[in-house]
């Protein structure tokens, strides 16, 4: 009855007024017109079936198939193929025919051949179709022959079968040679390598193919791990985790040899690249879980090559990323216990991840070690034993450009030009040494020496593709930096400095520009200059319409409530407008939007959330999308709406720290410490450790301690803090700073404070010293905290303040919090207000969304 019913509504669908049992009996050789209509018909027959209308038309089948089964009149005649069909043939309804009529008795008396012609004229089809780039009608044709294969298993015989088979095979290995084909860079590769790693998939759960076809040539294996760990959408996004997935997959296939087709001349023993390739991806990615299960698969094969330096040089890059120094030393010490022998490779991801983690300290006596191996002694154990190497690893161009990267981190510009003559000496100087300098320049705000150096060291352009050049970055950078300082007239100055270096600016130079002009409310000046980049062959992007949809909504102090409206409809408009484009909001666009949706005087969270399910809807950008989820999550934490936040959190697959930290901040603005406690337990304990927590997850956790306005949450909440910086090793920032000192300052109007109180702010402003502030603004907290203290723990406090130096001359007229300055730090944390009064669909009718073909689909 399922192989009638398809072919009854495939049939109805080409005969379009033509009554039912005449289509059957007819039994025509249908044509699709084009791989959308081979997608709509593919849909259809998988499509669950629902109403009173379809009810009717399935009672027309079942008689139609009852009809059938009566009448050996009615049985369907194998269709005939003709050699002229194009790429608009529709397979797929060929072999819904062919196949209903495979288990009849005239079946068998078609001969090899034609049954192998038709195949053969399917996989023509195919090639047409990835010639098209048409792979959704390449994936239904396949399945179409697998499913042909398996619904007429009983009645071909062995000899036919593995001539089928056969073809089968080469139509898959065709689509693999095209699929695995390099270039791996851009959407359309993504879509390509996304194509092979489906049919990989459908071809190992094929139980319809005869041994060897239904396994997978070595060589294919490997062209596809090669494919799905190098894809990667841009230039700008990093490696897509699905892909990472896939490739796993694929190497523990090629581990264990299942479903792998061995040809003679084969060896079975695996290269360390390919493993490091999935772990490389993994890292990237930041999943570091499965990164040591990459680590494990490799350990426990008894014919992978050993663990090198260049697998802990991965794994020191994810965990730099991440920031995780703990896992950083642990990974050191294990390979110290398995004898590793460190390249400057390995030294110099070492190097990189210390500065991630913000220990430049670290990272400099490592630095300098390698160049006077007499500086080892400074050294901590772990790294004297792995720089206990004869020769020792000598410092390269990457080594010297990473610390430079940690200095321009911390604005340390004179440190960094001191660095700079000594790479100069060594003729180490590159074009990333000048991009580097110029962003430590930018960092101290020195930004006519920033000028001087693009003047000075700027590369003769080659003939590279538009906005390819090697300083391109270091000019952006710039740009970016006035744009920022709201000077406009510089950064246009910076724009034509390019011209005067004979250098082409990019997409990515124009767009801090259309940023600061949407911030200052110059939209008309923003969409003239983004009509003079297309006048100028320049594609304004996605990113392009960011930045001015980010700078519209930047709240300033001189917009009134009125105004930031108005504004934030603005940036909806120009969000439909990308979309009419042709242009697709990404994460970043709709998470931009949801915030300023958020920030209005009454928080507009209704008309935020049908925005976002409207887009979800339109499969423009899913909400479980962990940015968009996010977002969701912030808004409606900000409105006190703990119960929606929990529940955009459940839809994300696998929350990143930011997520996890979003929903601690919601359950610190709703005061519910009990669900941020669980949540901290289960994603950042020791045992458990799914995720990497921050200086931010500490942060919310330690507001929503501190909210209790209890003793016993103060108690908590220090000693998370004293378990942050000596256990975690995480350095406190001038946000938690804040945070604590405010929040118990607060707390002590209302119920007094006690000596463990005082004790805790004191060594938090002892933290305090060790940052950087602007001018005057610690001085500021020390003498509002001093204002505080002098009058409920003065003994306390005084004995505290005289010991580690915090009692320096106080101004006590300071008029406490109305002057402290504690305002001019933005925490990151903002409220944004209760809920506001439900509203309808008018919101979204009123923005023209519901007429708004977006065209976009979420594969």
């Amino acid at each position: 009855l399922s192989s009638v019913c398809r072919l009854t509504l495939f049939a109805t669908v080409r005969n379009g007024n033509k009554s039912l049992l005449p289509s059957l009996s007819i039994g025509p050789t249908i044509r699709m017109r084009n791989a959308e209509e081979a997608r709509i018909l593919s849909r259809r027959r998988r499509k669950r079936m629902r109403g009173p209308a379809t009810t009717t038309l399935l009672v027309i089948i079942s008689l139609a198939a009852f009809f059938v089964e009566v009448s050996n009149s009615l049985i369907l005649q194998p269709p005939t193929v003709s050699r002229q069909s194009s790429v608009g043939r529709n397979s797929n309804i060929i072999l819904e025919e062919s196949r209903s009529t495979s288990l009849g008795p005239q079946r068998s008396s078609q001969s090899n051949d034609s049954k192998v012609r038709e195949f053969q004229e399917i996989k023509r089809n195919v090639v047409q179709f990835l010639s098209k780039n048409e792979y959704d009608g390449v994936k239904e044709m396949i399945r179409a022959m697998t499913e042909y294969l398996q619904e007429a298993d009983a009645a071909v015989s062995t000899e036919d079968k593995e001539e089928l088979s056969k073809v089968v095979d080469d139509t898959f290995q065709v689509c693999y040679d095209r699929a695995f084909a390099p270039p791996y860079r851009g959407r359309a590769a993504s879509d390509r390598v996304s194509l092979g790693a489906s049919l990989i998939q459908l071809q190992l759960s094929s139980e319809s193919l005869c041994e060897p076809y239904n396994q997978i040539p070595r060589k294919t294996l490997l062209s596809g791990l090669k494919a799905l760990t190098g894809v990667k959408e841009s230039s700008q996004t990093s490696h897509d985790l699905r892909s990472a997935n896939a490739a796993f997959r694929v190497l523990q296939r090629l581990v264990t040899g299942v479903g792998v087709r061995q040809n003679k001349n084969s060896k079975g023993k695996l290269h360390e690249s390919d493993f490091n390739r999935v772990l490389n991806a993994y890292a990237i990615n930041g999943d570091m879980t499965m990164a040591h299960k990459v680590v494990a698969l490799q350990e426990r094969t008894p014919h992978a090559p050993s663990l090198s330096a260049v697998a802990y040089s991965i794994l020191l890059k994810g965990y730099g990323r991440l920031r995780d120094i703990n896992s950083i030393e642990m990974l050191l010490n294990r390979a110290n216990a398995c004898g590793v022998e460190a390249d400057i490779i390995m030294l110099n991801s070492l190097i990189d991840a210390y500065v991630n983690c913000n220990d430049l300290i670290t990272a400099q006596q490592i630095f300098h070690a390698l160049r006077d191996p007499q500086q080892r002694d400074e050294l901590g154990p772990e790294h004297q034993k792995l720089l206990d190497l004869e020769p020792c690893p000598v410092p390269n161009q990457r080594t010297y450009n990473i610390v430079l990267k940690g200095l321009a981190k911390k604005g340390k510009l004179q440190d960094a030009l001191s660095l700079t003559e000594e790479i100069r000496e060594h003729d180490l100087w590159d074009h990333v040494t000048t991009n580097t300098l110029v962003q430590a320049a930018v960092k101290a705000r020195d930004f006519e020496f920033a000028e001087q150096l693009l003047e000075q060291y700027t590369e003769a352009p080659s003939n590279r593709s538009k906005g390819r050049h090697n300083n391109a970055e270091a000019y952006t950078t710039l740009i970016d930096a006035y744009s920022k300082d709201g000077d406009v007239k510089k950064a246009a100055t910076v724009l034509k400095l390019m011209g005067d270096q004979n250098l082409e600016p990019n997409e990515f130079a124009f767009t801090p520009l259309i940023g600061v002009l949407g911030r200052k409310g110059n939209v008309d000046k923003a969409r003239a200059m983004m009509a003079y980049m297309r006048r100028n062959g320049l594609k304004v992007q996605t990113v392009t319409y960011n930045a001015l949809i980010s700078g519209l909504v930047h709240k300033r102090n001189d917009l009134s409530p009125t105004d930031f409206n108005a504004n934030v409809d603005h940036s909806i408009r120009l969000l439909k407008e990308m979309m009419q484009q042709g242009l697709r909001p990404n994460a970043n666009t709709v998470s931009v939007i949801l915030g300023a949706l958020g920030k209005c005087e009454k928080p507009r969270v209704i008309e935020a959330m049908a925005l976002v399910e409207k887009l979800d809807a339109d499969r423009v950008i899913s909400l479980r999308n962990a940015k968009v989820a996010t977002s969701v999550i912030q808004l409606h934490g900000g409105a006190g709406d703990l119960r929606g936040a929990l529940k955009a959190f459940e839809g994300i697959q696998k929350p990143d720290v930011t997520a996890i930290n979003a929903l601690l901040h919601a359950c610190a603005l709703c005061k519910n410490d009990v669900i941020a406690r669980k949540t901290f337990k289960y994603y950042f304990s020791e045992e458990s450790r799914r995720q990497v927590p921050d200086v931010t997850s500490f942060s919310s956790m330690i507001t929503c301690l501190l909210k209790k306005n209890s003793l016993k949450g103060s108690m908590a909440a220090q000693k998370l803090y004293e378990n942050m910086k000596y256990k975690r090793r995480i350095v406190p920032d001038n946000a938690l700073v804040d945070i604590i000192l405010k929040t118990l300052v607060e707390s002590s109007r209302i119920r007094g404070i006690h000596q463990h109180e005082v004790r805790f702010i004191a060594a938090v402003l002892r933290d305090a010293e060790k940052m950087e502030w602007g001018e005057g603004q610690l001085e500021k907290r020390k003498m509002s905290i001093n204002v505080v203290m002098s009058g409920r723990m003065a003994d306390t406090w005084e004995e505290e303040a005289n010991l580690f130096g915090l009692n320096d001359a106080v101004d006590t007229d300071d008029d406490m919090f109305k002057e402290h300055g504690w305002n001019q730090v933005d925490s990151g944390f903002q409220l944004w207000g209760k809920r506001q009064a439900s509203v309808d669909d008018v919101f979204l009718r009123s923005k023209g969304w519901n007429s708004v073909d977006s065209g976009f689909r979420i594969i």
